[in-house]
């Protein structure tokens, strides 16, 4: 993905929050423009969405306090996944 050419356009419109943490954070790493930044938050949700899934399947599997399952139904939710 980082060597492919940037020949696709994506137009979508946040609101002034997003647009403010995406700034925020593009500026604490020093990425020089918003369009890189969001490319690479883009990345780290693809990939961090697969390592999240493994992390509850394997909280699922832990004996159940009820700490843990509001944790297990907030990354259920976080997921987009039914409780």
């Amino acid at each position: 993905m980082i060597n492919e050419p940037k020949d696709t356009s994506l137009y979508v419109t946040v609101t002034r929050s997003d647009a403010q943490a995406i700034d925020d954070w593009r500026y604490s790493r020093r990425i020089p423009s918003r369009a890189e930044a969001i490319r690479r938050l883009m990345r780290i949700g693809l990939q961090g969405e697969a390592t999240l899934l493994d992390l509850l399947r394997l909280m699922e599997n832990l004996p159940q306090d009820d700490s843990l399952k509001l944790q297990v139904a907030k990354l259920r939710r976080t997921l987009s996944l039914p409780e």
